[in-house]
């Protein structure tokens, strides 16, 4: 299953970029808190190599993920694996960021499969209500850090 969440972001991916990659700044919009684990390349939480949590809530279940970060090209592209959580498999995250006028546009695209047959299809719509939520948010704090900056 792939789900697509495609918008612009009345910010500049400078201000965009830090809200969606640092687990203390993800946790300020997103639904699901989001944690470090460990620190990747110089010493990044948003870096290849790091490794982050998320505490998922679903159903007054909570399920704790753990994210590999694999790649990350600021501002521009953020590319992130699940590696355990959640009876999901094959699970990858691809954030892509470029300037679109005085904006953003944002591209994020999910990728997974569950573990058994159909709950890709529970946990995708629970990832598509949930994130889309979290970006409206998101978006919110970054036009407010534009205006402030």
């Amino acid at each position: 299953m792939e789900l697509l969440f495609d918008r612009v972001v009345a910010a500049p991916p400078e201000v965009v970029w830090p809200l969606l990659t640092d687990p203390a700044r993800m946790s300020e919009w997103s639904e699901a808190p989001i944690g470090s684990i460990s620190l990747g390349a110089g010493g990044r939480p948003d870096a290849a190599g790091a490794m982050r949590s998320v505490n998922a809530r679903a159903f007054g279940l909570s399920m704790m993920i753990e994210e590999a970060i694999l790649e990350a090209d600021r501002p521009r592209r953020f590319v992130y694996r699940v590696m355990r959580g959640a009876g999901i498999r094959d699970h990858e995250g691809v954030i892509t960021l470029r300037p679109e006028g005085d904006g953003t546009r944002l591209v994020w695209r999910v990728r997974l499969r569950g573990v058994v047959w159909g709950w890709d299809k529970i946990v995708g719509a629970l990832v598509r209500r949930g994130l889309g939520r979290s970006l409206d948010a998101m978006a919110r704090i970054a036009v407010a850090e534009r205006r402030a900056a």
